[in-house]
């Protein structure tokens, strides 16, 4: 994988605007970002496009939340890390998705800081598994 490859991420948030305001700090931290309002279209993209890092909303309208895309993504073994986002964030719930696999788990807005700090740990595994 050379050096400039660009990351790629999904925001998935059933709040569009919470989407866009994500897109916009995902892109200015170098993403190429992809927008889902449910985890069934997050799956089938995932299955047919190489993607990096994933923004989940943990509750989502939906039956499937984030927590089940951690599941799914886990079955699959798909290579792909995921950080869980949440209006409020508790500890059994932050020590459950971590548990799981999450690569972290993370109170929503999310400020630039906090997205570089989480990319530099997605690019650095990325760059250890080549």
């Amino acid at each position: 994988m050379s050096h400039d490859h660009v990351t790629q991420a999904i925001v998935l948030d059933d709040d569009s605007v919470c989407r866009f305001a994500m897109k916009r700090v995902l892109a200015k931290c170098g993403c190429e970002v992809n927008e889902f309002d449910s985890v069934a279209e997050v799956i089938s993209f995932i299955e047919t496009h190489e993607v990096d890092v994933i923004f989940s909303d943990i509750r989502l309208p939906d039956e499937l939340g984030g927590e089940e895309l951690l599941n799914i993504v886990n079955e699959r073994e798909l290579s792909v890390h995921l950080i869980m986002m949440s209006a409020c964030v508790d500890s059994q719930m932050y020590s459950q998705l971590m548990a799981k696999g999450a690569l972290a788990c993370i109170e929503k807005p999310l400020m630039r800081e906090t997205c570089e700090a989480l990319l530099a740990d997605v690019r650095e595994s990325l760059k250890n598994s080549t």
